[in-house]
């Protein structure tokens, strides 16, 4: 039987794997202004955290690459939002990064994660980006609610590709 989308998705949380959803938003040299939480689209209760990357690293074989920086967000829920309101609550959350500037916003499970880059790279990481929107608001989700957890497609993370400098 497969998995089902809520039992898919988790942050760690104080040390503890807990419900709860990964967002990302990838800015191009960097975070000109923090886009504020969407607290409101999401059930009472819920709590987030941000964290920020930067790159490139220096004396990596990249290092002259586009300068990037990566918002982290880690999200807990003490309820799922409702099936109904699932894709409005996620686009919603990605919107936010989009409208703060960012290339590309995502969500993720936990380790799926590659840096500009190889962000989106098949090879890199093939499984795991759940959901995305690009910064011309094109929107990608297969994962419902009380339904068998679907990643993006391969051509799906080639388009997202398109918006990570090179």
């Amino acid at each position: 039987m497969a998995t089902l989308t809520e039992n898919a998705l988790g942050v760690f949380w104080e040390g503890e794997e807990a419900p709860g959803v990964i967002a990302y938003g990838l800015w191009t040299p960097a975070i000109e202004r923090e886009p504020a939480f969407p607290g409101d689209v999401w059930p009472t209760g819920t709590k987030h955290r941000a964290s920020t990357m930067a790159g490139p690293w220096a004396d990596e074989p990249w290092e002259s690459s586009t300068p990037w920086e990566i918002l982290r967000w880690d999200v807990l829920v003490p309820t799922w939002p409702q099936a109904a309101n699932w894709a409005a609550t996620l686009r919603a959350t990605l919107k936010a990064l989009i409208d703060a500037g960012a290339n590309v916003a995502w969500f993720a499970i936990e380790g799926a994660f590659a840096e500009p880059p190889e962000l989106f790279d098949q090879a890199k990481m093939p499984e795991g980006v759940w959901a995305a929107m690009t910064s011309d608001g094109r929107f990608m989700c297969h994962a419902e609610i009380g339904e068998p957890f679907r990643l993006l497609s391969n051509d799906e993370l080639a388009e997202l590709r398109t918006f990570v400098p090179q």
